[in-house]
């Protein structure tokens, strides 16, 4: 049997993201839980309209949450009546350049709380293959530094693996204020990483 030698290559490849990820959820307050449903039901109801009139696709968002919970009362003397707040969660995915305007539009009319955004690089970016192509280029050349320092020649691929694809984007959370603020997409990483088993021959 041919002795082999396995090494992991990895690979970086900035690029500009192609989708932003943002989550706006909506809450209100009442003094039971119908109340509090049904005032958050209104605000909601304004956040989807926001999103009607930004023209984004119904495909593009998701309910990721909806909540009634009891308000704990409060320590000492201040002590009220119990409440409950109620609220939703929405998933929203569009471009980066309308990130701006959807942020601004929830928060003034919705009244909607922010997280987010997170930024995404699509499945087939071209960006992957090149990470990918890069990685098992750095795979041979560790294996040949490998392969120097133990007296042998690097062969011929016997086997090679794809790690899990996955990139780290750069992006920031926003907290729900009435000023305007701006939106930098920036770039995002694209990781590629591969695992190579060459076969080895006497130098």
């Amino acid at each position: 049997m041919m002795p082999t030698i396995t090494v992991v290559g990895r690979a970086e490849v900035a690029v500009v993201p192609d989708e932003a990820n943002v989550g706006l959820s909506v809450h209100a307050i009442g003094a039971t839980p119908a109340d509090a449903y049904a005032q958050a039901g209104e605000r909601a109801r304004v956040l989807v309209s926001v999103l009607d009139e930004l023209e984004i696709s119904p495909a593009s968002r998701s309910t990721s949450g909806i909540w009634v919970d009891e308000e704990p009362e409060p320590d000492g003397e201040n002590r009220r009546p119990s409440e409950f707040r109620a609220g939703e969660r929405l998933s929203v995915r569009v471009a980066p350049e309308a990130v701006e305007g959807l942020l601004e539009a929830a928060v003034a009319r919705a009244e909607a709380q922010v997280q987010g955004p997170h930024w995404i690089v699509a499945p087939n970016n071209p960006a992957r293959s090149e990470a990918l192509g890069a990685a098992a280029a750095n795979a041979r050349a560790r294996a040949e530094a490998l392969a120097a320092g133990l007296g042998v020649r690097v062969g011929s691929v016997a086997e090679a693996t794809e790690d899990w694809p996955s990139h780290a984007p750069y992006g920031a959370s926003f907290a729900p204020i009435m000023n305007e603020m701006p939106v930098e997409g920036g770039q995002a990483t694209v990781v590629g990483t591969v695992s190579v088993t060459f076969e080895v021959e006497p130098a």
